[in-house]
């Protein structure tokens, strides 16, 4: 008997750890991204001492996804913004945030 569709435990979580490991380094670029801005600077450093820190579960590629997702959102606006502190900026910092307790309330 095949089962064609399904991954294997280790596979699954050598794939959130990945995903988890590739969130942590977008938010280095970040933070060079962010420049000199000490208040944007602060909020990405908390953020990536968060995601540095996520244990990689079965269970949370959807939301490590939807983070990375944001991620890349947030670097678009920063690149966008060259650096400056904006409301967008701020809103997006602040739905990863809301993603990762949604996150941590799965776990």
């Amino acid at each position: 008997m095949f089962f064609f569709g399904r991954k294997k435990a280790a596979q699954k979580r050598g794939e959130a750890r990945e995903l988890v490991e590739t969130n942590c380094a977008a938010t280095e670029a970040l933070l060079v991204l962010a420049g000199d801005n000490e208040e944007l600077v602060k909020q990405l450093t908390e953020l990536r001492e968060q995601l540095k820190y996520l244990v990689p579960t079965e269970d949370t590629p959807a939301y490590d996804n939807k983070i990375k997702n944001k991620i890349g959102d947030l670097r678009i606006e920063l690149t966008k913004s060259e650096g400056a502190e904006s409301a967008r900026v701020q809103k997006i910092i602040k739905e990863i945030k809301l993603l990762l307790a949604d996150r941590k309330a799965a776990v």
